[in-house]
């Protein structure tokens, strides 16, 4: 966001090329021209990941269940069981 507002200020106070703002920032010509299209109110990049299908969609509900399970036991009993004898390597 910092260079988003940057690059409009550099732009409409200081009269800089669209170019010129590229090389200062090492970005390219067509992502500052593009943010500098966007209106003021909805500046910001935006990213929506797609819900899709993995391996453990399955296994969600059981999974939570899991987790609350674990959370309501206590701290000693939660976590990594101990190995009674060191293993070699």
């Amino acid at each position: 966001m910092e260079v988003l507002g940057r690059t409009r200020r550099v732009h409409l106070r200081d009269k800089v090329s669209l170019h010129e703002i590229a090389k200062r920032t090492s970005l390219s010509p067509n992502t500052v021209r593009d943010r500098l299209r966007v209106p003021r109110e909805e500046q910001g990049p935006t990213y929506g990941r797609t819900a899709g299908f993995s391996k453990l969609s399955g296994l969600v509900a059981e999974l939570e269940q899991a987790l609350k399970a674990e959370a309501l036991r206590s701290k000693k009993a939660r976590g990594v069981q101990r190995v009674s004898a060191p293993i070699e390597c």
